[in-house]
């Protein structure tokens, strides 16, 4: 199953009062391997919105239900779910930026330094180390193996 025990409870939960306001949808990789019904465990639940709006309602609801029902505990402040929806997109932005600069016939290859290792620079730093050659791309490997250079 896509889902651990404790996840479908959860998604259970928040099920009843995201069908009533219609505000949400799961999707992802989760969404997938529940409906295929793969064996691969899912580490997160993708739930979307359409409006910002719709996340804080949903957000409000969604902590109450959990908080009452034992299934949500917060160390200090809860997060705030329109501060990490700029920061989201503002993230999806500089993503977009760094794809933007990489050839497309690589497309789907790790990005590394002469040295082989993960490229970590800035989007300014990355088009100058691909103007200079500096940079290497690798197919990768199934079962995520990180990839090795070999010369």
């Amino acid at each position: 199953m896509a889902l651990t025990a404790f996840q479908r409870d959860v998604c259970r939960l928040l099920a009843v009062n995201r069908l009533s306001s219609g505000e949400s949808y799961v999707a992802g990789g989760t969404a997938l391997n529940e409906l295929l019904r793969a064996p691969r465990l899912s580490r997160d639940i993708d739930l979307f919105h359409d409006t910002a709006e719709a996340l804080a309602a949903s957000w409000t609801a969604d902590r109450e239900l959990l908080q009452r029902e034992g299934g949500l505990d917060f160390e200090g402040e809860a997060p705030d779910a329109a501060g990490l929806a700029r920061q989201w997109r503002a993230v999806l932005q500089a993503a977009h930026e760094v794809v933007s600069l990489l050839p497309a016939e690589e497309s789907g290859r790790a990005v590394l330094t002469r040295e082989g290792l993960p490229y970590r620079g800035t989007p300014a730093a990355l088009r100058e180390a691909g103007a200079r050659g500096e940079l290497l791309y690798h197919e990768g490997r199934i079962r995520g193996a990180f990839p090795r250079i070999v010369r």
